[in-house]
């Protein structure tokens, strides 16, 4: 995984970009339990497989921590209290099957902060390494919000409502936000570890990215959207450009994004987000019947509504992404 410090406006941003490759066939739990080097790698960091997920749960890594110390800022570990644990906990449980079982595998720990200037960082302890065993950290803020919360609380991250009378909120239920952040993360930690994208034989992404169905003709490079999708509009939103727009923009961003194939506007951030943001809402949505609406409103009045879900390009990749990976 490749990390960078961005600082926008007065204020510095830990963004995590995985390296995602590949989606040719539909994955098993067999191929990640073949390493040669696994009973070493596990020696070496004192990892039991046979420990829960719950149990991993500890004190911020050093590493990370002397990251964010690097960049200026001091998060600090939370001290959970007992509701936080059993939101976790239920959490863990809600997590798809693959995902479980490659957490089991590849999770060393998972820890929670305060004052963490983002929502989650995913990052491997020894990247060097064939077999490679990830960190989660995760800003504690999330155990207390629900999903429509913390998306209505990202997705005006990227407007600017002064001197408006619009306004706008995500109607994403009321699942706690940590079972979709912790599903996004441990997307990506499936990802490495599979192969999927990252890690993949081929080390030409651009060529990977065109002979796969999910990506073709959508993704060129990492962040270079196809020809077919670019736009100028799109890429001065937040999550491409760091700028923040007036929220006079918002019906006609919305209205762009639902012409594309994307899911989201910080899935279009990467191919990698792309992938996360895809499995994430789909899971959502057919396992806990979890629909996604951005509604943009003015004096609480419904001025425009942007269903992902309904866009003929997003239920097409949809679908491709069936043919790719078994989420259950």
């Amino acid at each position: 995984m490749e990390f960078q410090l961005v600082k926008n406006v007065g204020k510095s941003t830990l963004i995590a970009f995985s390296i995602f490759f590949s989606l040719a066939n539909h994955i098993s739990h067999s191929q990640i339990s073949n390493n040669p080097h696994s009973a070493e790698v596990y020696s070496n960091f004192g990892l039991d497989t046979t420990s829960t997920l719950r149990e991993r749960i500890k004190p911020g890594h050093p590493r990370i921590l002397n990251m964010f110390e690097e960049a200026g800022m001091s998060p600090t570990n939370h001290q959970l209290s007992g509701d936080e644990k059993r939101i976790i906990n239920s959490s863990f449980e809600k997590l798809p099957k693959l995902h479980q079982e490659i957490l089991k595998e590849r999770l060393l720990q998972i820890s929670f902060l305060d004052n963490m200037p983002n929502t989650a960082l995913t990052a491997p302890v020894n990247p060097k390494d064939s077999l490679k065993l990830f960190t989660i950290t995760v800003r504690a803020e999330i155990l207390n919000q629900t999903v429509s919360e913390w998306l209505t609380e990202k997705e005006k991250s990227c407007f600017d409502f002064s001197n408006s009378e619009l306004d706008l909120r995500y109607d994403a239920g009321n699942l706690n936000a940590f079972v979709y952040v912790l599903i996004h993360e441990a997307t990506h930690i499936v990802d490495a570890s599979l192969g999927i994208y990252s890690n993949n034989s081929n080390p030409n992404l651009s060529e990977v990215l065109s002979e796969n169905r999910f990506t073709k003709d959508v993704w060129e490079d990492r962040t270079k959207v196809s020809n077919e999708y670019e736009s100028e509009l799109l890429d001065s939103t937040y999550f491409r450009s760091r700028e923040i727009l007036p929220i006079k923009k918002a019906q006609k961003v919305y209205i762009e994004l639902a012409n594309s194939p994307f899911v989201s506007l910080y899935g279009r951030n990467s191919c990698h987000e792309d992938f996360a943001e895809f499995v994430t809402i789909k899971y959502l949505n057919e396992k806990f019947g979890q629909n996604f609406s951005v509604l943009l409103t003015q004096k609480g009045r419904t001025t425009f509504q942007f269903d992902p879900l309904k866009s003929k390009a997003v239920r097409r990749r949809l679908n491709e992404l069936d043919q790719s990976i078994s989420i259950e």
